[in-house]
């Protein structure tokens, strides 16, 4: 995940940019993406030294199981390492 609206983006396990933010003025100097609101989905979390932008989704999830990936430990998170996200299922 890099938030530059140009040349960012999520990529998937073939390299390919499979997601783009919206050009809407966002702060693109550093990211993480957590569940920050408690419903088992990521939020995206961008920032630099003058503003925080979180997206979210824009509805609850109403289907029967969810996708929660498994991820490193939040102790020992650090802007100088990989995120590794392993899939996995909720029910």
């Amino acid at each position: 995940m890099y938030a530059n609206v140009r040349e960012g983006g999520m990529i998937d396990g073939q390299l390919r940019r499979v997601v783009t933010l919206p050009d809407d003025g966002h702060p693109d100097l550093a990211y993480q993406v957590l569940d920050v609101t408690g419903d088992e989905r990521d939020e995206i979390i961008v920032w630099d030294a003058d503003s925080v932008w979180i997206y979210t989704q824009d509805r609850p999830f109403t289907g029967q199981r969810i996708y929660k990936p498994t991820r490193n430990p939040l102790y020992n998170d650090s802007n100088y390492r990989a995120t590794v996200s392993l899939p996995g299922w909720k029910q």
